[in-house]
C-alpha cells in the first residue's frame, strides 16, 4: 500500500521542484537504476478504466502488463499488474504471465483473462 498525492506545479520552476524533493525530510531518493519500463494497458470495450480516471472516480482499478528492458517485441518476464486506487491510497497485485511477442495481443489477452478468472473473479 502506498499513499499518492498529485499537485499542480505549473507555476513553479523545475529546479525549485527538484530542490524541494531533494530536501524533503523523509529523504526521498532514487531506488532503481535507469531502465526502460514497458506497459500494455487493458480496458473494457466502453473504456471504463479511462472514464473513471478522467471523471475523478476515487475508487478504481487499472489493468496492465508490465515488463522491463529494451526489447519491446520479444517480451520476457512480464507481469500482469492490477492497480487499485481508493482516494489517496494505492496498491497493486502482481501476477507473472508467460513470455509473449508484442504482436500476439490475442494470446496475451487470453492469458490475462485466465489469470483474472483464476485470481480475481
Amino acid at each position: 500500500m502506498r499513499y499518492e498525492r498529485k499537485y499542480k506545479v505549473s507555476d513553479l520552476n523545475h529546479h525549485v521542484i527538484l530542490q524541494s524533493i531533494r530536501m524533503h525530510p523523509v529523504g526521498l531518493r532514487k531506488i532503481y537504476p535507469d531502465r526502460q519500463i514497458n506497459n500494455i494497458y487493458f480496458d473494457s470495450n466502453g473504456l471504463q478504466c479511462y472514464h473513471d480516471n478522467v471523471h475523478g472516480i476515487s475508487e478504481r482499478k487499472k489493468f496492465r502488463v508490465r515488463w522491463y528492458g529494451e526489447d519491446i517485441f520479444d517480451i520476457q518476464n512480464p507481469n500482469l499488474e492490477i492497480k487499485y486506487r481508493a482516494s489517496e491510497v494505492g496498491s497493486k497485485d502482481v501476477f507473472p504471465v508467460a513470455d509473449f511477442e508484442l504482436f500476439d495481443l490475442k494470446g496475451i489477452t487470453k492469458e490475462v483473462n485466465q489469470v483474472l478468472d483464476k485470481n480475481m473473479l
